[in-house]
Formats: structure tokens, C-alpha cells, sequence
């Protein structure tokens, strides 16, 4: 039988850092819109959905999903794990790609590629993350429904019900885990910035989508990187923000560890 493949886009409107971010417009479209139409060319995928949360507020995310004929989930709006496993659970899925929505600008090429790898791999969970091949606001995880399943019957942290997979590559032994490198983009690349947490990301973000979207509307990551390969002083926008939540995500990570291994 078949394995289903569901991709899960995490959205909620409520974000700490920068409120209403996904819902931000470039050409008449918000910035999950975009992200949606470019993940729905995902041919290996049988089911796109939007998990998002049950505020009032949300109800725009789920709009926005109908508008685009894409499923919505609404659940939990702090256990994120417990709103993962009922949308997987209640899909029926197998496989299951995480992908966060304050990606907007995201490479359909290099979630194929990882997805490639996990289809033809006995592992239980794989990520891109971290492992400096793709600028911040390429990456993605894909695991498995029975991963998913047990991490939500034994992980009881705050952390973890918050970060979705963190029980997992905090538990080598009870998971296969492995650590995706594709084939290393120029060094370029890890200067580069492009998730979206703050305003400065958004006003960088709109350039690119300034530029580019006209000629081709799903831009590739490699267009963009020659773009600003090209206007190396757009990476200043948000510069001071570069690798800053992800040093303090896995310092936290770290600490996190070390108390489960005590």
C-alpha cells in the first residue's frame, strides 16, 4: 500500500516577534498566500494543508486556505505537537513534511529533493535544518506518522508540545534522525537571510519579490541568490538579525538536552 504524503504548513496570525506577519502583501497577495501557491506545485505531495490555530483571528488563515482550495486543520494554538498529530491523524498520513509559514519565498526543489531522500531511506525523521547548505527560509523535516505518534504519547515539556519535532532529535536512540547536506551552494548563500520574524525581513522579502516575480512567479532559490549576489547591500536590511534565532533556538536546545540527559 501506498504511503500517503501530507505537507503541513504551521500558520497562526498571533506571532510574538511580528503580529500579522503572514498576512503582510506583496502584489495584492499575502505572504502565505504565495507560499501556498508555490508549495501546491509540489507534485509528490497528496494532501497540502494549513494547520493553524482556533482564535478569531485566525480565521483569516483559514479564509485564505479556502481561497486557495488547500485543506484547513485548526487546533491547539500552543501544543502546536498535539494540532501536528490531529491534522496528521485525521488525514490519514503516512509521511508528513512540516513546513512553517514564515517561509514564504520557499524552493518546491529542495523540498522534493529531501522528501527523494526520506522515500528512499529507513529513516524516521530528516531535516535541512541547520546544516548550512540553504539560507534561512528554505528548510523543512519530514517524518513519519509513527514518529509523530509516539512523540506525542511521551512528550510532556512545554518545549516540546511548542517545537513539534524537538522530542525527536532530542532522542537518538528512540528515533533514526539524519541531517540532510544537498550539494553546497556557494558560501554566499549563508549570508543570506530570508525567513520572515521581523520588519526588516518583510522589507527584504518585497524587494526580491519586486524584482523577480514579474518574469517567473515561482522564482528559484538560485534567481534569488544571484539577485542579491548582484545588490549586496540589500543584505543589510536585516543583517543584524542573521543566524540570531537560530543560535538562540538551539542554545535553548542544548540547555534542553542536557536536562532530558540528566
Amino acid at each position: 500500500m501506498r504511503n500517503k504524503i501530507i505537507c503541513v504548513v504551521q500558520a497562526r496570525v498571533n506571532s510574538s516577534r511580528f503580529p500579522g506577519k503572514i498576512l503582510l502583501s506583496v502584489y495584492n497577495k499575502s505572504l502565505l498566500r504565495h507560499l501556498i501557491e508555490r508549495l501546491k506545485k509540489l507534485k509528490e505531495i497528496d494532501d497540502l494543508i494549513v494547520a493553524t490555530t482556533k482564535n478569531k483571528e485566525d480565521d483569516l488563515v483559514s479564509k485564505i486556505a479556502k481561497d486557495t482550495k488547500v485543506k484547513i486543520y485548526r487546533g491547539d494554538e500552543n501544543n502546536v505537537l498535539k494540532r501536528f498529530y490531529n491534522c496528521s491523524k485525521n488525514n490519514s498520513s503516512n509521511v508528513i513534511i512540516r513546513i512553517t509559514a514564515d517561509c514564504p519565498l520557499i524552493d518546491i526543489k529542495y523540498v522534493a529533493e529531501l522528501l527523494y531522500f526520506f522515500k528512499n531511506s529507513n529513516f524516521d525523521y530528516v531535516s535541512n535544518v541547520g546544516t548550512n547548505y540553504l539560507p534561512d527560509g528554505f528548510h523543512c523535516e519530514i517524518f513519519n506518522f509513527k514518529s509523530l505518534a509516539k512523540t506525542y504519547r511521551l512528550a510532556k515539556s512545554t518545549f516540546d508540545k511548542e517545537h513539534v519535532t524537538s522530542f525527536i532529535w532530542s532522542n537518538p536512540k528512540l528515533f533514526s534522525i539524519y541531517s540532510y547536506k544537498g550539494k553546497k551552494l556557494e558560501n554566499y548563500s549563508k549570508k543570506v537571510r530570508l525567513t520572515i520574524d521581523y520588519p526588516e525581513d518583510y522589507i527584504l522579502i518585497k524587494k526580491v519579490f519586486k524584482k523577480l516575480y514579474k518574469k517567473n512567479k515561482f522564482f528559484s532559490l538560485e534567481e534569488i541568490l544571484a539577485f542579491l549576489k548582484k545588490n549586496n547591500s540589500l543584505l543589510q536590511i536585516n543583517r543584524k538579525y542573521h543566524n540570531l534565532q537560530w543560535n538562540k533556538y538551539h542554545s535553548k536546545r542544548e540547555k534542553y538536552k542536557k536536562i532530558q540527559q540528566s
